[in-house]
């Protein structure tokens, strides 16, 4: 489906934050049961925001989410507010970071990169069960098979 609105120019910029082409990506996100209900989201990257400490926001009404790129931060910072930010526009805007949420957005992270995580509120959650430091750690053992 990605492929296909490549070919049409829908993503016709580089959709690359922290060295990461998110295209492929959000390829694989959309072809799971969740993501091929949903028409592919308008993706924008920032590589200076006003809204420091914000890597990401969906935009419901307009399906797109804009990607911040900041210092500090890494390609699996970026995967996984990928993976959040779609998670927000695949449920109804009320839900917030509500239950609904939460199922699908582990859905995701667990479909595509076989993770199981924890929903970190409040950073209360275990550092280890965050999608961004399973990806960190299995790159640095070399277990990592991204798609």
């Amino acid at each position: 489906m990605v492929r296909q609105l490549l070919a049409q120019g829908f993503y016709s910029q580089p959709l690359v934050v922290h060295g990461v082409d998110l295209r492929i990506h959000l390829e694989h996100l959309l072809n799971t049961p969740l993501g091929l209900k949903h028409a592919p989201p308008r993706i924008k990257i920032f590589r200076r925001t006003r809204r420091m400490g914000t890597l990401g926001t969906a935009w419901w009404h307009h399906n797109r989410i804009n990607l911040n790129e900041m210092p500090g931060y890494d390609g699996f910072d970026s995967i996984d507010t990928l993976v959040h930010e779609l998670a927000h526009l695949l449920v109804p805007q009320r839900c917030g970071h509500d239950s609904t949420w939460e199922r699908v957005y582990k859905t995701l992270a667990f479909e595509v990169y076989n993770a199981d995580i924890e929903v970190h509120r409040f950073h209360s959650s275990k550092k280890e069960k965050r999608l961004h430091h399973i990806l960190r750690t299995r790159n640095e053992k070399g277990l990592l098979t991204l798609p």
